[in-house]
Formats: structure tokens, sequence, C-alpha cells
């Protein structure tokens, strides 16, 4: 039975998730030695680290952690949870992280990763956390559409800010040719379009999501044409940055 203690955590964990999505993709300093990478995964960490404790409240005080979507008679608790897509891959995933950090010839680097991007085990567990915590939390509607309205919009600034790039109109002055090839928020040609490239696709669903309200409502036309608007000027941005 949840209690408000743990309503209040399920609360800290979706504003930490959407933080994560928001700020990570966005956020770069450059007053900061390293300027991207680590100060995103810094960021990320500690939002990590949050869930997780919210989380672990929630167990203590006895909530309810529901995984099971499909869970046959008689099957047990650790069967139903690998049974969800994806997860049985995940676990096998942190297993290989956690035997190759061990094994590893340089254990400390592994762990915590190298000083330009601290792509370590510690950042790919927080990674899987925050993964984890969208399985055995997230199960409203209005959840998911908030956290995918999130994704897209945050995407609108990010291609925004490629675009001043490549017309060179950035008012900070890069040390490499951003022109060419931009690197927008995430520092890096390659990453900005790994992002957008995992986002565009949810945004073509809103499009689709959107003109199919629009072409049934006959109530409050104009927020839905402007609505509609919005995601398909995002996606036309987000290929143009791409």
């Amino acid at each position: 039975m949840p209690t408000k203690l743990s309503k209040y955590c399920d609360g800290v964990m979706e504003a930490a998730w959407l933080s994560a999505v928001i700020l990570v993709p966005i956020y770069f300093n450059i007053y900061s030695s390293r300027i991207f990478e680590p100060d995103k995964i810094a960021i990320l960490r500690s939002l990590a680290l949050l869930i997780l404790a919210c989380w672990l409240i929630k167990i203590i005080v006895g909530s309810e952690i529901r995984w099971r979507t499909r869970l046959s008679e008689g099957a047990s608790l650790i069967r139903s949870i690998l049974e969800i897509p994806l997860v049985a891959p995940v676990v096998a995933l942190a297993v290989v992280y956690t035997v190759s950090t061990i094994f590893s010839v340089t254990s400390r680097v592994s762990l915590w990763g190298s000083y330009q991007r601290l792509q370590g085990t510690y950042t790919t567990f927080s990674y899987l956390v925050i993964f984890m915590a969208l399985v055995g939390n997230l199960r409203k509607k209005d959840q998911v559409e908030r956290l995918i309205t999130t994704i897209v919009l945050t995407s609108l600034p990010v291609s925004l800010y490629g675009i001043l790039q490549r017309y060179q109109i950035d008012p900070i002055p890069w040390g490499g040719d951003t022109t060419r090839r931009i690197a927008a928020n995430m520092g890096n040609s390659i990453f900005i379009a790994a992002y957008l490239i995992m986002v565009f696709p949810l945004t073509i669903g809103r499009i689709v999501q959107s003109f199919s309200v629009l072409l049934k409502s006959e109530h409050n036309l104009w927020s839905q044409m402007a609505r509609s608007t919005v995601y398909v000027f995002t996606a036309a941005v987000q290929v143009m940055a791409i």
C-alpha cells in the first residue's frame, strides 16, 4: 500500500529522470576545464544516486515494486523481471562490466572512467539505475507522455544551437571548426547526431499523434494546430542539425 513517503519518493524520482533528459543534453560550462562530457556525467551520476536513494526508501517502507507485467501463476519474481523486454540484456551488460572491471589492468580507470570522459563502470551503472527505475516505477500514461514531451522539446534548443554554429553566428569562439560539422551542446559531431537520431522517431510519433487528434477534434482547434506546428518545426530542425 503506497504511503505518503513512497508517493513523495515517486515524485522526486520522476523529477530526477526528467531533469536528466533536460540537463544532460543541454548543459555545458565554458569555464570548466573539460567543458562538456565530465560535467554532464557529474550531473547524471548525482541524479542517478538521488533516484537510487528514493527507490531504496520506497523498498524500506514496504511499497510494492510492480515489476510483473505478464506473470504466470507460480513464477518467481526474478523470472518475471527478466521477462520484461530489454531487462535480461541489461543485466548481462552489468555482469560483463563488473567482470571486466575486476580483471582490468587499470581497474581504477575502468571503474571511475578516464579524466577526459569519465565513461567507466560507475557511469554505465548510473545509466542502468535510471533505466531500471523507469522500468520499475513508470506506470501511468501521463508519466510516459511527460517523459516523451520533455525529450522532444529538449532537443529543440540543442538543434537550434547547432544551426547557429553552421551559419557562424555562435557567440562562443570554439577552438575547432564547428561550421562544417556542428558540435552543438555535445561538443562532438558524432554525439549530437547520435542524440538526435534517437529523439527523431519520438518526434515523428508526436507529429502523427497530434495530427490524428487535430483531424478528430472539434474543439480547441487552434491549440491543437499550434501543438502540431511545434512538433513539425522541431522535427525539421532536428533533420537540419543531423
